[in-house]
């Protein structure tokens, strides 16, 4: 199937430079993004890949790896990527021919993919699908290197590691991705500033007058209230 938007989709995918996509849900972003950490990958690991010593090949495909992140904003579509990038690699390891690589039904009718496959194979030294197999095997060897993850978990890895260069405090807890806000979140904060503010022995005047007051409803146009914060 042609698509009027198929060069669009064939540049954010072979783009040496940033490609920005704006989508509806649903048009194929996921798809799209996947390919294009294929080819990332790909790139990334250069001639290194095609090696014919097995750690060579091992070595410069974690290096390519650890040069991508995936991320998105649901678990869901995370897994959806790792689940078809790692279908992809399997597919040129499993593979004895580029002709049977596009003839598996999962990219059949793909022809976005088919233009993946067929980059691989020409950037291969003489169109050789031998070693095409071994850079795709080793690719797929280390593949659960690739960080693949939501923005929330790659944030949270990220500063939980590097705490003290991001100013936390120690004892920092992230909240994880579906855990709802405790009601009494409000209060909890709350008594961890009085605590905070004992601790550094704030002057008495100093924490009365930082005790909330009445607040009162501005005089705004419009069907909503507005409420000072303190």
């Amino acid at each position: 199937m042609s698509l009027s938007d198929q060069e669009d989709r064939r540049a954010a995918v072979f783009s040496e430079d940033h490609a920005f996509v704006w989508a509806s849900a649903g048009t194929g972003k996921t798809h799209t993004l996947t390919l294009r950490a294929l080819v990332l990958v790909w790139r990334f690991g250069g001639p290194g890949i095609f090696a014919s010593d097995r750690g060579n090949r091992l070595r410069s495909a974690r290096e390519a790896v650890r040069r991508v992140v995936l991320t998105t904003f649901t678990r869901k579509a995370a897994a959806e990527m790792q689940t078809r990038l790692y279908r992809y690699l399997d597919l040129f390891v499993e593979s004895e021919s580029l002709q049977q690589v596009c003839q598996d039904p999962l990219v059949r009718e793909d022809r976005l993919f088919a233009e993946v496959a067929e980059f691989f194979l020409e950037s291969v030294p003489g169109r050789s699908f031998e070693r095409l197999h071994r850079g795709a095997e080793a690719l797929s060897e280390v593949a659960s290197e690739l960080q693949i993850s939501t923005l929330h978990s790659f944030a949270a890895g990220l500063l939980s590691r590097h705490p003290v260069e991001a100013g936390l405090p120690p004892g920092c807890r992230f909240a994880g991705e579906d855990e709802d806000q405790p009601a009494e979140l409000e209060e909890q904060l709350l008594e961890r500033w009085w605590q905070t503010a004992a601790l550094q022995d704030v002057p008495r005047e100093s924490v009365s007058s930082a005790q909330p007051t009445e607040t009162k409803p501005l005089n705004c146009s419009g069907p909503w209230a507005c409420w000072p914060t303190f």
